[in-house]
């Protein structure tokens, strides 16, 4: 029961997960690929708020969409010293471009 005392996402994060599933999209088995793809889609995904701004297009001001942006209070040359496991306990989509994720596909 102590195990769900926190919320699961940061709990994840905390363990690595992260690093993990990259690198599990190096695998030479399919199946451990897509499950990976799967699973990194919903680490970094929340279904419900897409869902939620998907049906605001047809109203007013409805292709304006909120910017989840997290600011980092370090100087650009501070965060570029930063190591990637660092950089994914602070922004996990920075931390993800950081990894070349995008080279994977």
């Amino acid at each position: 029961s102590e195990c769900l005392d926190r919320p699961l996402l940061p709990v994840l994060l905390d363990a690595d997960i992260f690093l993990l599933l990259r690198f599990s999209l190096d695998d030479a088995s399919r199946p451990i690929v897509t499950a990976s793809l799967a699973a990194l889609c919903n680490l970094l995904v929340s279904h419900c708020d897409e869902a939620c701004l998907d049906s605001l297009l047809g109203c007013n001001g409805g292709i304006w969409q909120p910017s989840f942006k997290i600011n980092i209070d370090m100087k650009h040359e501070e965060q570029a010293e930063l190591k990637d496991m660092q950089i994914l306990k602070l922004d996990i989509i920075k931390g993800a471009l950081r990894t070349l994720i995008l080279s994977r596909f």
